[in-house]
């Protein structure tokens, strides 16, 4: 537990990486035989209590399994490919590629035919709002099904246009 200026902070590390939580006046935490106790100076602030309770549940989750999002491209041509200075190179059908850059804690894994890629680290929030990020660039068309899509999501066609008789 780390105090800095009346704010506390848990900090959490494993295998996937470290997290640090930060928590206000009316809680208090001890690390007891290797068991975290929270405890809750003011009734009235239970709902901040369950709040950080589950952002602790997820932390611990996050260092020792990790998240993880599954994105895939379709369409001709469009592939991704990670540079040397941790930016993604995406090749999306626009007439130059799009760059993306991404913090050290998220790790990116790509197929052999660089279509599909995985994305892993240890905070939920940044490897959710990293998949939204990547999804905006070239989100699917309704109808030929080309862009970025999460893996495992059905998309829904359109159908196109029908000659006249």
């Amino acid at each position: 537990m780390i105090r800095i200026a009346n704010i506390d902070y848990v900090m959490l590390t494993g295998c996937q990486g470290s997290i640090r939580i930060p928590f206000s006046a009316p809680f208090h935490c001890q690390i007891k035989n290797r068991t975290l106790h929270l405890t809750c100076a003011d009734v009235r602030s239970e709902v901040q209590f369950t709040t950080l309770v589950g952002a602790i549940y997820r932390a611990m989750f996050g260092v020792t399994k990790g998240f993880r999002d599954k994105l895939k491209t379709v369409g001709v041509g469009y592939k991704g490919i990670l540079t040397e200075s941790r930016l993604l190179k995406l090749t999306l059908g626009h007439s130059h590629p799009v760059y993306y850059s991404f913090g050290p804690s998220v790790r990116i894994k790509f197929s052999r035919k660089s279509n599909k890629f995985n994305l892993q680290g240890p905070n939920l929030h940044v490897i959710r709002q990293m998949a939204r990020d990547l999804y905006s660039f070239k989100e699917p068309d309704v109808y030929k099904g080309k862009g970025i899509r999460y893996r495992g999501r059905k998309l829904l066609k359109k159908e196109g246009k029908k000659p006249k008789q």
